[in-house]
């Protein structure tokens, strides 16, 4: 039934796919032949390791690492077996140490898995799946549901703990790297000996010093009777050299006659002189090829020691390569990892079906935990089989590697088996009607429902009388719906769709359809049932008007009424939607408008706290000049007539001056404080609204740790690099600060040690060095308290203060633009 079901959701498309991303054929027929898991043990351990795959894969490419395609070597075992003397041929032979070689290649890949990733115990911690590392035997039995015998004897069995992609495929085996390094010392890239191979080198010097010895006699002979040659060099047949001797003139030389040429003016003979220095650089030859033979026997033995380590290698590779596949496709249709929901049992997030490609139209489906059936409704070709079978596509999909084409957040339960009706079943050969086969294999899903099943029913009771189709839909539907725990059918009947309003763990799901431009636009809305727009379709189809009428016409009033209610509520429903998007809308703007007005308050609380400053400076300026003169005064009545009187009352004026110049200091104080926090909350809500890029300092995790962006590291995950080492953080956990450099420190301290921002930066008479370090602070203290803009005074002189200022602003990215000032400024 399995095998039906892949059919009507098109998962054998999918996984052909999906294949394509394998590295070897063991790995690609794996993944063609994938069978979903149900038990959540296994579920759980699926997904964690294409996800530790997909993290392997991204770090390993990040360190410029790639894995290499694997060639297929089954022939070589099958001619291992049925022949166990017989060597293999070199190109067998090379394929072999290739294949050993992407084994290792792809060990590195996994190796490269991220630290927090390796460690399974940590998996218990971050699922749901109390009982993880040990499957029940019921999620035993729940996992085979989807299997036929034949099947369930290719599956891997039900472990005992949780395997990671070490478990998948280990190091491999010590003599199996000595055979590869065994092969690429012998063999070249096309199975032949290395010329260069000792052994084979001295043979092959050997032979070619027999050929140049031959040459030379060769050469003699021709010089010595050149009156008979019909030629001027000797000739090679038949791996001999021969002599092109006249046809009338062969008798003149002694030898044998090897061939003749095709016009027979030409006779190739060979002196008796030649036949030895032939035969001799013939067996040369041969010895080199004994040596080839020997060499490959040699590996031949090699390769049959190591058979078991070879073969146990192979299927590690393909299980493996099946995480690799899988992981691969993710990233190329940049799938989500699909999570549990206490909420949902099916929430599909702009899933888009993978086979639709550039005509896909992504859709959202959710279906509520207590809703057992969605009765999908709307015009024909109006998406509704499409959604279905996208839903059920990414069940399957989800239960297979944990990872579907559709956005973050996107959540399913998981089931023990698929059943669908989706097509024209009709069958000439067995004398089944459309009808009949649908009642044929609805018959047998209701059979074989279980408890934690999903069935998928396209036109419901369709293909006979509309009365009676109606009634068996509603009874098929309502057995479903105590039977199965979730149900997804489409329909026309009005009779379903009043069955499912009346219901209340039942739903009406339409197709959306536009009335101005006569087209469906594929989106699903909850709770609405949709009419057929059957007369619409034929209005566009440009059927004659009078049948359009009259088929308004034996519509009938009533159902007039219900098409025009359904239309009303749609017109509703939009209408409640776009008054919606205008309240976001609004709502942005009068954030946006807040902002500005706390902009605004802030630089007045800085005006403020600056003109108190430059109030308490004078005010110093004057308790300064009077205890001066006060003292004056002390002395001078110490030199004249004085009492105990005058002297009290001097101290107490001083003291009095004192305690006014305290009560200054400490409201200023506070003053300074309450901007500053201000300032500080208001540059960490700044943060939170920055983009993170590779290459941004962030604050990271917990206790704010400073770092750099990398890369991205999957979906809502960046790879930071803090000090040599590199890890991996949610986006939640990253802040970016306004500062590049030292911003954990700064923001703590330097609100405290940098004094308030001035409006006008006087900078007259300072040194460039003196100008520049004030320019700095200026700065810094304007981040912290968020003023955005100020006035410098550097005055003419030689231009080494302007010049020197400008270079230093240019170099500065907090500085967003700077320019001199207009002549109405003054």
């Amino acid at each position: 039934m399995f095998s039906k079901v892949a059919f009507d959701l098109e998962l054998d498309k999918v996984l052909s796919e999906v294949s394509s991303f394998a590295l070897s054929r063991s790995g690609a027929e794996k993944i063609r032949r994938s069978i979903p898991v149900a038990g959540k043990a296994k579920y759980s351990e699926r997904q964690y390791l294409v996800e530790s795959m997909l993290k392997a894969k991204e770090e390993a490419k990040y360190k410029s690492l790639y894995a290499e395609a694997f060639p297929d070597i089954g022939s070589s075992f099958e001619a291992l077996k049925s022949n166990p003397t017989a060597p293999l041929e070199g190109v067998s032979l090379y394929d072999i140490g290739c294949f050993v070689r992407s084994a290792l290649v792809l060990r590195r890949v996994i190796e490269m898995l991220p630290v927090d990733m390796q460690n399974p115990l940590e998996l218990s911690e971050k699922t749901e799946n109390a009982g993880l590392l040990q499957a029940s035997q019921s999620e035993k039995m729940a996992s085979q549901r989807f299997l036929s015998d034949a099947e369930a004897e290719c599956e891997p069995k039900e472990t005992s703990f949780c395997r990671t992609l070490s478990d998948i495929l280990p190091p491999v085996a010590k003599a199996l790297s000595d055979l590869a390094d065994e092969v690429f010392k012998i063999l070249s890239d096309n199975g032949d000996v290395k010329e260069t191979y000792p052994t084979i080198q001295n043979l092959i010097k050997k032979a070619e010093s027999k050929r140049a010895e031959r040459a030379g006699v060769a050469a003699s002979l021709m010089s010595a009777n050149m009156s008979v040659m019909n030629g001027d060099t000797p000739v090679l047949r038949d791996g001999r050299l021969v002599l092109p001797v006249k046809r009338e003139s062969h008798s003149v030389i002694q030898g044998f006659v090897q061939s003749v040429s095709g016009t027979g003016s030409t006779v190739f003979m060979e002196p008796y002189a030649l036949t030895r220095i032939n035969n001799e650089v013939e067996l040369a030859w041969q010895e080199v090829e004994i040596e080839k033979h020997r060499l490959f026997a040699y590996l031949t033995g090699r390769v049959r020691s190591a058979e078991e380590e070879l073969e146990k290698l192979h299927r590690e590779v393909a299980e493996a390569d099946f995480l690799y596949g899988f992981a691969s496709w993710v990233e190329h249709r940049q799938c989500s990892k699909v999570g549990f929901s206490d909420e949902y049992k099916l929430n599909l997030i702009e899933a888009r079906h993978p086979l639709l490609k550039d005509f896909c139209v992504p859709v959202d489906i959710s279906v509520a935990k207590d809703i057992k059936a969605v009765v999908f409704t709307g015009p024909n070709a109006g998406g509704k089989t499409v959604t279905i079978k996208t839903a059920g596509l990414f069940v399957l999909i989800n239960q297979i590697c944990g990872y579907v084409p559709a956005s973050e957040g996107t959540s399913m339960s998981l089931f023990d088996k698929v059943f669908t009706d989706i097509g024209d079943e009709q069958s000439i050969e067995n004398g089944l009607s459309t009808f009949s086969a649908h009642m044929k294999e609805t018959s047998y899903i209701l059979k074989h429902i279980t408890d934690n099943s999903l069935v998928i029913l396209d036109e419901l009771g369709s293909g006979t009388d509309p009365a009676e189709g109606a009634a068996l839909g509603r009874a098929i539907l309502e057995y479903c719906v105590e039977k199965a725990p979730l149900t997804l059918i489409t329909s026309h009947y009005g009779v379903l769709k009043q069955y499912a309003y009346a219901s209340d763990n039942i739903i009406n799901a339409s197709m959306e359809f536009n009335e101005k431009t006569g087209e469906p636009t594929f989106r699903v809305i909850n709770g609405l049932s949709g009419e057929s727009h059957a007369i619409d379709a034929a209005i566009r189809m440009r059927m004659p008007k009078k049948v359009v009428n009259n088929a308004k016409t034996y519509l009938g009033k009533e159902a007039v009424k219900i098409s025009n209610i359904i239309r009303g509520l749609e017109e509703k429903r939009k209408e409640a939607e776009e008054k919606g998007f205008e309240l976001e809308r609004r709502l942005r703007e009068v954030e946006k408008e807040r902002k500005a007005l706390e902009e605004k308050s802030r630089k007045l609380d800085v005006y403020e706290a600056n003109l108190r400053e430059e109030l308490y400076a004078e005010y110093n300026d004057f308790v300064r000049t009077e205890r001066k003169n006060l003292e004056n005064t002390v002395k001078e009545l110490r030199e004249g007539e004085i009492n105990r009187e005058k002297t009290l009352r001097v101290k107490a004026e001083i003291e009095r001056l004192s305690g006014v110049t305290e009560e200054l200091r400490k409201d200023l104080d506070e003053k300074e404080k309450r901007l500053a926090d201000e300032a500080y909350d208001e540059m960490q809500r700044s943060a939170e609204n920055v983009e993170i890029k590779p290459g941004m300092d962030v604050l990271c995790g917990r206790y704010k740790r400073e770092g750099t962006v990398i890369e991205r590291a999957g979906r809502g995950e960046w790879r930071v690099a803090i000090g040599s080492m590199r890890f991996t953080f949610k986006e939640s956990e990253l802040t970016v600060p306004l500062r590049e450099k030292k911003v954990s420190s700064y923001a703590f301290e330097g609100i405290m040690n940098n004094k308030m921002p001035k409006l006008t930066l006087d900078l007259r008479g300072y040194r460039l060095e003196e100008a520049l370090s004030a320019m700095d602070n200026q700065l810094e203290s304007c981040v912290l308290y968020g003023m955005k803009e100020f006035s410098v005074i550097h005055g003419y002189g030689d231009g080494i203060l302007s010049a020197g200022i400008h270079n230093f602003l240019r170099t500065k990215e907090l500085v967003q633009s700077y320019n001199f000032a207009l002549p109405d400024d003054g």
